[in-house]
């Protein structure tokens, strides 16, 4: 009775979507201004899976696809960046040739594991969009989590004029957090993965999600003690202590997610100008109301 429940849901559910493409076409296909966002209609997690077999193994390949293109990207911008800081060079045509074999390797992964019907149901107009979207995930969002990993260089600061001291807090501070949202994607793109395939009542699902708060707080709280034995200097360097920086991580992995696990608990927080990180369709942004600085206050550079 399980599987014939998971069967019927999934056919009832790809046949709204099916329906529910038709409309969003003909909208989207007078209005382009926003193609990050033309998912078709995110669910509310408690309408969140389950799917049939084929759209599980699909959905999961989205998510590991994106879950590996992001860290790619950002360890490869991350050792570029580090090397600068200790006075060294970077070899950017090698750190620009990783960056498109990873986003090609992405996409490459949603056609050889999807069929255009396991899009559908997944609520993506289709491969066009999903592969799309796993670019992005190690583009745009590759470099908002640099951007607050390496804020005092990347939001109006250089390489050239930090200190021994402050570079060796930013590469540890860097590698420590990037380890920290790498622990969040996990831990949110497993429970997802698992209401995918599984028949579970909206409580369970809360609860899952809360238990994943609970264990994201705690460890959060350990990088922070971490980061503070590492780096004394660090609310100088960051202009902000830790636990506002660290803040700024989890949105991050919630940008990489929402882009392939469509639904609204785990969705990208629109842009911001102004709160120190450089997000889609900003050209910068340094967190401070300077308007003749390098950086405007609408977030774009001087020409």
């Amino acid at each position: 009775m399980r599987g014939y429940a998971r069967s019927f849901y999934a056919a009832l559910t790809g046949s709204r979507a099916a329906v529910l493409t038709v409309i969003v076409a003909t909208v989207l296909s007078s209005w382009t201004a926003q193609p990050a966002r033309a998912h078709l209609f995110p669910p509310d997690l408690a309408f969140y899976g389950p799917f049939g077999g084929p759209t599980v193994r699909c959905q999961r390949a989205l998510g590991h696809a994106a879950q590996r293109c992001f860290r790619r990207v950002l360890t490869a911008k991350r050792l570029c960046m580090d090397a600068e800081l200790a006075g060294g060079t970077c070899d950017r045509s090698a750190r620009d040739a990783e960056v498109s074999a990873a986003q090609q390797d992405g996409q490459d992964a949603v056609v050889q594991a999807c069929l255009g019907g396991q899009l559908t149901e997944l609520r993506f107009i289709g491969f066009d969009e999903a592969k799309m979207d796993v670019a992005r995930t190690c583009g745009d969002q590759t470099d908002a989590a640099m951007s607050v990993l390496y804020a005092p260089v990347l939001n109006g600061g250089s390489t050239a004029a930090v200190a021994p001291t402050v570079s060796r807090c930013l590469t540890g501070t860097a590698g420590i957090t990037q380890r920290l949202l790498q622990f969040i994607l996990q831990l949110k793109m497993q429970a997802l993965d698992h209401m995918a395939f599984s028949i579970l009542g909206p409580s369970r699902k809360n609860a899952m999600m809360a238990k994943i708060a609970t264990r994201i707080n705690t460890t959060r709280a350990q990088v922070i003690t971490r980061i503070q034995q590492l780096c004394p200097a660090f609310e100088s360097a960051y202009q902000h202590d830790t636990a506002t920086v660290l803040g700024l991580v989890e949105p991050r992995a919630n940008c990489v997610i929402g882009a392939v696990y469509v639904q609204t608990s785990v969705a990208c927080p629109l842009p911001v100008c102004g709160n120190g990180v450089k997000e889609s369709g900003e050209g910068c942004d340094d967190g401070n109301r300077i308007d003749d600085d390098s950086c405007h206050n609408d977030c774009t550079t001087n020409p």
